[in-house]
Parts: structure tokens; C-alpha cells; sequence
């Protein structure tokens, strides 16, 4: 009976360092391996159980000179209460003993990503002959059904480096505003008419940031910016008329 050796082997293409938003790239190298008893010849299921705060966003995939057609592709989000996305991947057609073939990968970290090491992670199984390497596929990875099957899995990390990332954005509603605008849109009032601001302060970073200091200063005419100095053009000036109420743990 036709017997498999699957090989299996996981590499970033892109270049460090990393923090959150970067863009990070894998391939995802797959094949029979040299001293496999036999060629594939029922095509494998590629599968890649993204960590949290990886993201997909696009893929390519080359033969690199084995029989196998253009895969069918599954992306699976939440898997299995997981909160992450399994990629997976159908081929049809064969490959020969110690071919390789591949699939470049890309993603992107979230907003947030912790400081620290991520581990990824890829799989590759046969559905339809025996395998004599591998661990138990108890996830159900290649959508077969079965959690006794085999699976030859590896795996490759990346770093992502600590950010401070703190952002802020104001914006603004008139009297004559059914909802608040920012720059470079506009609030809408009259004279003697209310204005409403509201700022917010955003940690874009992955550490916590302490003591956060923020000044405002309202327009007045004749005023330039704080970082840019040029001049803000403002031609009238907004009163405070009441006492602001921050939220709890602000002074």
C-alpha cells in the first residue's frame, strides 16, 4: 500500500524589527520527503492556525515544478472558539518523492500586539493514504473529520518589540451639528451658540504608559500650532462655560 513521508518547514521572508501594524511574511515550504515510500499521490491539505493578532491578507502559491493544481482556499475565522483564523489549503494532482513546494504568505500584526515572541505554525497532511510520520491531527486541521489522522507540523517565531504609541484626536460639535467632525471637516454653530470638544487619547503602543500629561489650548485669534508654529487662522475665540468633568482617574 502506497505510504507517505511528508516533509514540512516554516520561514519568515520578511525583515524585522516588528511592532504592531507591521507587515510579516512566511513561507510555507511542504512536499514528500526524499526517503518517503512512496509519492503523494492523493494531493495534500496545507493548514495554518494563525496566532492571535496575526492577520491575513494574501497569499501566493508556487508548484515549484511538482503536479500540483492551483489549491482551493479556506480561510476559517474563530476556529473552534479559538478566536483565531485557520487557513487552509485543498490541492489535487501528485508530487514526486523530495519535491518542495510552497506558499509565500503575508499578514499584518493588530494594533496592540504584546511585546514578545509569536509562534506560527503550519501543518500539512494526505487524507486518503497512510502516513508514517507525523502526530495526531486533534484539531481536525485538514477538514477531514478525523482527530486520529496524522499531521507533520513545524513552526518558525518573530519578536515584536515594545512601542509607545500614544495618539490623540479632537473633534468638534456645534450648536447647528447632529454629530461630531474632525479635521479637515467642521462643526457648525452661531453666535452665542454651543460648542462641544472631545478629545481622545489613544495608547497605539503594546506597554502601558503612565502620567500621561495632555494641555489643550482652545483658539484664539492671532494663534499658531504647538508642534507646527505656523498660523492656525482662527478669527474669533470659544468661551469655556462650564466646568469640565473628567472621567475617573483623571485630574
Amino acid at each position: 500500500q502506497p505510504t507517505a513521508q511528508l516533509s514540512a518547514s516554516k520561514t519568515t521572508t520578511s525583515t524585522g524589527p516588528y511592532i504592531p501594524t507591521s507587515a510579516v511574511s512566511f513561507r510555507l515550504s511542504f512536499g514528500a520527503s526524499g526517503s518517503s515510500p512512496s509519492n503523494i499521490i492523493n494531493a495534500p491539505v496545507v493548514a495554518d492556525l494563525l496566532p492571535l493578532n496575526v492577520n491575513y491578507v494574501s497569499y501566493t502559491f508556487n508548484a515549484n515544478g511538482s503536479a500540483l493544481n492551483a489549491p482551493t482556499f479556506t480561510s476559517i475565522p474563530n476556529f473552534q472558539g479559538t478566536g483565531r483564523t485557520l487557513l487552509r489549503w485543498t490541492f489535487t494532482g501528485t508530487m514526486n518523492r523530495g519535491q518542495t513546494a510552497y506558499i509565500d504568505l503575508n499578514t499584518t500584526l493588530s494594533a496592540g500586539t504584546p511585546n514578545g515572541s509569536i509562534q506560527n505554525t503550519f501543518g500539512v497532511s494526505v487524507n486518503d493514504m497512510p502516513m508514517v510520520n507525523g502526530t495526531p491531527d486533534t484539531q481536525d486541521w485538514d477538514g477531514d473529520t478525523q482527530t486520529t489522522d496524522s499531521i507533520v507540523t513545524t513552526n518558525t517565531s518573530v519578536f515584536v518589540d515594545q512601542l509607545v504609541g500614544l495618539d490623540s484626536q479632537k473633534r468638534v460639535r456645534g450648536e447647528l451639528d447632529s454629530e461630531y467632525s474632525v479635521f479637515p471637516n467642521y462643526g457648525r454653530t452661531v453666535p452665542n451658540g454651543d460648542i462641544d470638544y472631545r478629545l481622545t487619547i489613544i495608547n497605539r503602543g503594546n506597554i502601558p504608559v503612565r502620567n500621561v500629561r495632555v494641555i489643550d489650548i482652545l483658539p484664539f485669534v492671532g494663534d499658531t500650532g504647538v508642534q507646527d508654529t505656523r498660523p492656525r487662522g482662527s478669527v474669533w475665540r470659544p468661551i469655556l462655560t462650564s466646568l469640565i468633568a473628567p472621567q475617573s482617574g483623571v485630574t
